[in-house]
This record gives structure tokens, C-alpha cells and sequence, in this order.
């Protein structure tokens, strides 16, 4: 193309180079990315924010096109004018980095990743510390590895190496971890373990990738850590990959070779935080210890402890888990966190002479523990020596030094519900759902509190909407499955059971709530077949336990004591396989009031003396519950009575609250067996004010306002109490006898007939089946 003059015009290119542009728009890219690197450093060396980088980058690249109109109308040498499109293009530019900053970045701490918190510990002394905020942790999910060394020698490695990392990483509060050991806080339940066993992998190991991305993202880790483990001569290979959960990304992956597994453990760890891209310079980790000197350096002291926690985790064998610690313990006497975990096995199998020797150890020991498990050890501490005040104050210590650390709330939770302070529970769930708005379990244990608080509109709101989150999760339906059934509203229980089973066919817990609900609403054959079929079906001792159990319940219902006491010693048989001595103690308890129903009640004190001399104190005292179910049994008053100072006295000493209902109810049928029906009454009443989750209060009121002759109270009780059970035996018998004493016969023998009929195949002897017979004979018919 020529201009007028005849000349070629220049090409756009060369105007640009002319005026300057690639020269100017090469500096600024490069000043950027100097500016970016130093942001990185800054970031990395003060602990803030990791979106600042983010931010930067964002801001220079909406400034390009502001720097390419500067370079294009003043870059050329010489005295340059300033054109329209600069006095409207960059303004313009400006405004449109602002909006997308904002949009991109609003809600974001653009601050520092940490903050500082000041708290006083149980003795009043102030601490001080810098903690990370909550929102820049990292959730890891850690399987076990695989050993690919082809020695069955070395299988214990995969196992160990995932624990050490476990231990390494609870030092530095920017990580979160979950491994296939944890478990809830509540009891034995791994929960974790329990998914990868249910997905055919019993052992733990060689799980396919796709299902570490399913069980990580079903226990919310932002991260899963896998591998291998081998020997290549003298020295250990530890192969292994982190991913993202969320897209499968693969954050890094590689190998470490090293002689000494604990070093190698050490410079997995590290490769794993640069992997997260965990601040170097945060002064919340200066104390990263290496491994070996928290957890043990002794390679056979490691065996010991890794073959203990298999024995606890996978096989439930609590003798042999005591013994490895033992060994542990030998190879290395300063070996805390196996005595630790000896600590927790003491209790579990009911000696406390051991576990209380034991903590003096631990505290001794506890500066090899990372911090917060120092604070942990004291926890346990005050429980063994029965000082409760002292072991909330240093749960609240904890809180304040840890105050976006969601497992702190939930074991504070837990002492507040076991103090019967459930609006205090309630307000540390919700502000762990504050914390971690992503952690939609605890919708279900809000509601569950909500349950035991009595208010069932708000705990079907909060598992409606864990439901809407999980819609293929049968725990919302199953859960309001319950809550409709204990309304009375058993047809619409039994449409969520059947919902759930759509779900889940197999699943041994729902056919088991299946056939409460068809009890419920008088199907007992059908109730039975349930239960039969869920008895087939169950393949392993947890799921045989859980049927066992509802069948005592389904023949304790029916009047038939023998099959109710031949299915209670099935289930406690069951029961010793999977759960610990002094867990498997508290539900044998209970044997001794279906002896005394069956006739047995030598038998029955007979077991309880020989349960006492086997329980050591403090648990013994938990025996007098034993013996006050068969004290009231046989309307012995005056024997139940003086069994209650024990549960008192436990009550006292471990803070356990939670029990307060249970003396109420027993101080009600106390007075009932004494004819003293309105102190019964003001016992009754005092319990549902307590605890007005509890539904037993309706029946034992609906006969004291009988005998007290406050008719129409009694009818009000029984209406509550038979909605709930339309099917129970003995609340048909009372309301015969209350519709009887009204001058309603009509309806006294409907519920005297109905009563006969639930009891229909009763065993002869059970007094309560017998006693309606003869009362229908009475009345004539």
C-alpha cells in the first residue's frame, strides 16, 4: 500500500516497533514477574495469604492493556500529546481491574494466615500463641501404603509409614489429617476404616485410586496421600503421590530413598507440605521436630507399636494390642506415644490401677508430644484422677489457643452432652459449622442434639437438610424414619425406611429400623421376617450383634423372656468379638433383669457379684444399675434405693450428668412400688422437664394419675404414650384398667383383648401375660 507521496506505508508491526510497544511490554512483563516472585517470597517467608499472588497477577494482566496504549501513543521518541483513547481507555481499564478483583476475590482473607491468641491455662496462667486461621489449612486424607518389596518381612512398614506421617504432620497446625486409624470420639467406630472395608479391602491396602478420591471426599480431605514402601539393599524406598481430591490432580509425586526410615519419613513430610504449599516461615511451626524424636527411633519399638494399633484397628484383639505396646515400651522406655495409646487400652479393658500408674508417665513424657497432644494428655489426665472442672479448663484452654481446630469443639461437645448441658453442646456444633461451612455431618449431630432436647420439628429441618446435600445417603432418611416413629406417625416412618432401602438393600441397620416399624403398626410376623432376613444377611459380629439385639427386643415385646434372654447372651457373644471389656461390661449389665423376668434371680446377683469383682473402680459403681433394674423388677424398693449413692457418686466424680434422668426415673418407680403416686409424680414430671427427649414419662404418669384417681390426666398420658406405642402390651393392660375404672368397659376389653393379643405366646410364666388371662376371665370373657 502507497501513500500519496508514492512511499510504502509502514507496516502495523513497524509501528509498533517504531513507537516502541514490544520494547516497553517486554520490560513490563518482566518487572512483573519480578514483582510476582518477590509477592511469592513475602507470602512464603510471613505466612499471608496465599492469594495474594493470585491477586497480583490478576491486577498486571488487566493492566496490559493500559500499558500497550501508554507504549503505542508515547513510546515514540519525542514530544508525545495525550489521545482520546488514553483519556478514556485507561480509566476505563482501571474500573474494569477493580470489578474483576473484587468479583475474583471478594470473601478472601487477604491478610495473614495466622493471628495471635492469648488464653489462660487451668491453673490461671496466660498463655500466648500464634495460631493459623482456619481458612488456610490443609485437610489430608493418608491411606496405608503398599509394600512392594515382595518380602512379607517388610509388610508392617505399610502400615507404619502412614502412622508416622500421621504423627509428623500433627505438629504443624497448617495440616489436618485423617488415616484409616481414626476414629470418631465417641466410641470404637473407625469410621474410615470402616468405608475401605466396605468397599472389599479388609486389610487396608491396594486400594484403586478413584476409590481414595470417593473415601477422601466422603470424610471432606481437600488431599489423599498414597504410595509404596520397599528395600532396595540397605536402604528403604518410600514411593508416593499426593492428589487433589477434588479433580485428581496430582499436587506431587516421587520417591525417597534413604537407610534410616525415620529420616526418610522426615523428608516425606516435607516434600508433601511443599507439595501443599504450606508457608516455610510461619512461626506456628517452629518446633517441626523429626519424627524420631516425638515418636520413637527404635526400629523394633516401631514394629511393636505398628503391630499393636493393627491388632486395635483390624482385629479387635485388645490382649495382643496390650502386649505389643508392652514390647514398645521396652525397646524404647521413653516412648510416649506408645504409652499413650496403652493409656486409652488400660481403660478400655477395665484396668485402672494401670491406667491410673500410667499418667504420671505420660506426663513426665509429654514433651516429646506434639503440643496440642500435650493439652490432650492433661485432658486424660484430670478424667483418670476425677478432677472434671479442671479437665473442662484445659478444653477451654484449647479452644482459645485453638480456636478454628473443629476436634477441639467436638470433644468439648461430647463432655457438655455427658454434663447434660446440651444448649452448650449445641453452641460448640455450630461453631465448628462456622468454622468449616463444608463439614455437613455435623447437620446430623445438631439434630441429634436437637432429638435429645425434644424439639423434633428442628431436628427433621437440620436432617432434611443433610438430605438435600446427600441425596443418596440413607443416614437423613433413617434418621427422620426415627423421628416419625417416635411422633406416632409409624406409616410415614416406615415410607422413609422403605425409601432408604431402595438405597442401601442390604444394609443390616435399615431392615432392623424396617422391622421396628412393622412392630409398630401390629405386623409382628412380618416385623420377625425382617429380622430373620437381616440375621441372613449379616456377615460380619457387628452386624449379627445389631440383629441379635432387636431380636430381645422384638421377644422382651412379646412376653417371651427365654428367647429374649437366649438372644441377649448371642449378642454379648457377639459383642466380646468386636468392642472392648469394659464397653462389652456396661451392656451385660442389663442381663440381670431379663434373669430375674425369667424366673433366675439368684442367677441374676450371682452375675452381678461376679461383674463387680472383675470391674475395677471407678466403673464398678456403674454395676448398681444391674442391680437396681433387678431390684425393681421384683418391687423391692427399699433394696433400689440404696444402690442409687453409686450412680450418684459417679456422677459427682466424672461429671457425667447425663444420668441425672436416670435417677429421676428410678426415684419415680421407687415411689410407684411404695404407693406414694404423687411423689411419683413430681418425679415423672421433673424428668420430662429434664429431658423431654425421653418418652417413658407418659406411661408411669398415666398410672399414678389413676390410682391418684386424676382420671382425665391419666387418659391424657396414656393417648401420648400409645401413639407413640400403639402395640405395647402393657399400655394396652393400662388403659383397660383406667377405661374399666371409668365406666368404659367397652373400650377396657378392646384394649384388654389387644393386650392379650401382643402377649398371645408369651411364655406361661411371664406374671404380666398371665395377669391379663386371668383379668379376662374376671371381666367374663
Amino acid at each position: 500500500m502507497q501513500n500519496k507521496t508514492g512511499d510504502e506505508s509502514p507496516t502495523l508491526f513497524k509501528r509498533l516497533l517504531s513507537r516502541r510497544v514490544p520494547q516497553i511490554l517486554c520490560i513490563y512483563l518482566a518487572a512483573c514477574w519480578t514483582i510476582l516472585q518477590f509477592i511469592d517470597w513475602i507470602v512464603n517467608r510471613y505466612a499471608l495469604s496465599p492469594h495474594l499472588p493470585d491477586l497480583a497477577l490478576i491486577i498486571f494482566l488487566s493492566m496490559t492493556p493500559s500499558i500497550l496504549i501508554v507504549a503505542y501513543f508515547h513510546g515514540k521518541p519525542g514530544k508525545n500529546r495525550w489521545h482520546r483513547a488514553e483519556v478514556f481507555g485507561i480509566p476505563i481499564n482501571m474500573a474494569a481491574m477493580v470489578c474483576l478483583a473484587f468479583f475474583l476475590f471478594s470473601g478472601k482473607d487477604l491478610g495473614s494466615t495466622q493471628k495471635k491468641v492469648k488464653v489462660s491455662d487451668e491453673s490461671g496462667k496466660a498463655v500466648e500463641k500464634i495460631i493459623p486461621k482456619s481458612q488456610f489449612r490443609k485437610k489430608i486424607a493418608l491411606f496405608f501404603f503398599e509394600n512392594r518389596s515382595g518380602a512379607q518381612e517388610n509388610d508392617w512398614l505399610q502400615y507404619a509409614v502412614p502412622y508416622m506421617l500421621q504423627i509428623d504432620f500433627s505438629q504443624d497446625m497448617y495440616i489436618e489429617t485423617l488415616s484409616p486409624r481414626t476414629r470418631n470420639l465417641t466410641g470404637l467406630d473407625y469410621y474410615v476404616l470402616n468405608k475401605i472395608k466396605e468397599a472389599g479391602f479388609p486389610s487396608g491396602i491396594g486400594l484403586p485410586p478413584m476409590l481414595m478420591k470417593k473415601i477422601a471426599g466422603d470424610v471432606h480431605q481437600d488431599y489423599f496421600l498414597s504410595g509404596g514402601i520397599a528395600r532396595q539393599d540397605a536402604d528403604f524406598r518410600i514411593d508416593f503421590s499426593l492428589v487433589r481430591t477434588e479433580d485428581m490432580k496430582t499436587m506431587d509425586q516421587g520417591a525417597i530413598v534413604n537407610a534410616d526410615i525415620f529420616a526418610a519419613v522426615d523428608q516425606l513430610t516435607v516434600r508433601v507440605k511443599q507439595g501443599l504449599e504450606i508457608p516455610s516461615g510461619h512461626p506456628a511451626k517452629t518446633l517441626d521436630l523429626p519424627v524420631g524424636d516425638i515418636f520413637t527411633r527404635s526400629l523394633p519399638a516401631a514394629r511393636f507399636y505398628t503391630d499393636a494399633i493393627n491388632e486395635m484397628i483390624l482385629n479387635q484383639d485388645w490382649t495382643k494390642a496390650i502386649e505389643s505396646l508392652e514390647q514398645a515400651v521396652k525397646a524404647d522406655a521413653s516412648f510416649a506415644y506408645a504409652n499413650l495409646e496403652l493409656s486409652a487400652l488400660f481403660v478400655l479393658t477395665n484396668k485402672t490401677a494401670e491406667w491410673k500408674s500410667i499418667q504420671k508417665t505420660l506426663l513426665q513424657q509429654s514433651y516429646k508430644l506434639p503440643e496440642r497432644q500435650q493439652y490432650l494428655t492433661k485432658v486424660d489426665y484430670y478424667y483418670a484422677m476425677q478432677e472434671p472442672e479442671k479437665q473442662m479448663a484445659v478444653l477451654n484452654m484449647m479452644i482459645g489457643l485453638y480456636p478454628d481446630d473443629i476436634s477441639t469443639y467436638y470433644l468439648r461437645a461430647l463432655f457438655y452432652s455427658m454434663r447434660d448441658k446440651l444448649d452448650l453442646a449445641l453452641a460448640d456444633y455450630r461453631k465448628i459449622q462456622e468454622i468449616d461451612p463444608q463439614n455437613r455431618p455435623i447437620l446430623l449431630e445438631i439434630a441429634n442434639l436437637y432429638e435429645k432436647k425434644g424439639d423434633n420439628a428442628q431436628a427433621e429441618k437440620y436432617y432434611r437438610e443433610y438430605g438435600s446435600f446427600f441425596p443418596n445417603s440413607t443416614e437423613a432418611d433413617v434418621a427422620l424414619g426415627k423421628i416419625k416413629r417416635k411422633q406416632g406417625e409409624h406409616d410415614q416412618a416406615r415410607e422413609f425406611f422403605q425409601k432408604a432401602l431402595l438405597i442401601s438393600p442390604g444394609d443390616i441397620g435399615i431392615l432392623i429400623e424396617s422391622g421396628k416399624s412393622e412392630f409398630e403398626l401390629g405386623r409382628f410376623a412380618e416385623s420377625l421376617a425382617i429380622y430373620e432376613q437381616a440375621l441372613s444377611a449379616a456377615d460380619s459380629e457387628e452386624d449379627k450383634y445389631k440383629v441379635y439385639d432387636a431380636l430381645e427386643g422384638y421377644f422382651s415385646r412379646r412376653g417371651q423372656m427365654k428367647k429374649a434372654l437366649e438372644y441377649f447372651d448371642r449378642k454379648i457373644a457377639e459383642y466380646k468379638k468386636f468392642s472392648a471389656p469394659l464397653v462389652v461390661m456396661f451392656e451385660e449389665i442389663f442381663r440381670s433383669e431379663l434373669l430375674v423376668l425369667n424366673g433366675r434371680s439368684a442367677e441374676a446377683f450371682q452375675g452381678l457379684a461376679l461383674l463387680k469383682k472383675q470391674t475395677t473402680p471407678p466403673w464398678d459403681k456403674f454395676l448398681a444399675m444391674g442391680y437396681i433394674e433387678a431390684y425393681l423388677v421384683q418391687k423391692k424398693a427399699d433394696e433400689a434405693e440404696t444402690c442409687l449413692p453409686d450412680i450418684q457418686a459417679v456422677i459427682k466424680a466424672m461429671g457425667v450428668d447425663a444420668l441425672q434422668p436416670y435417677i429421676l426415673r428410678t426415684r419415680g418407680r421407687i415411689a410407684q412400688i411404695r404407693e406414694e403416686y404423687a411423689k411419683a409424680v413430681e418425679y415423672y414430671l421433673e424428668l420430662e422437664k429434664l429431658s423431654p427427649g425421653i418418652s417413658i414419662t407418659d406411661r408411669n404418669l398415666a398410672a399414678c394419675y389413676r390410682y391418684l384417681k386424676e382420671y382425665d390426666k391419666a387418659e391424657d398420658s396414656l393417648k401420648k404414650a400409645l401413639l407413640i406405642s400403639p402395640f405395647d402390651a402393657g399400655l394396652n393392660r393400662e388403659a383397660a384398667e383406667l377405661y374399666w375404672e371409668t365406666g368404659k368397659k367397652d373400650e377396657a376389653l378392646n384394649f384388654l383383648k389387644k393386650a392379650e393379643m401382643i402377649w398371645h405366646d408369651a411364655d406361661p410364666e411371664y406374671e404380666p401375660a398371665r395377669k391379663v388371662r386371668e383379668q379376662l376371665k374376671a371381666w367374663g370373657i
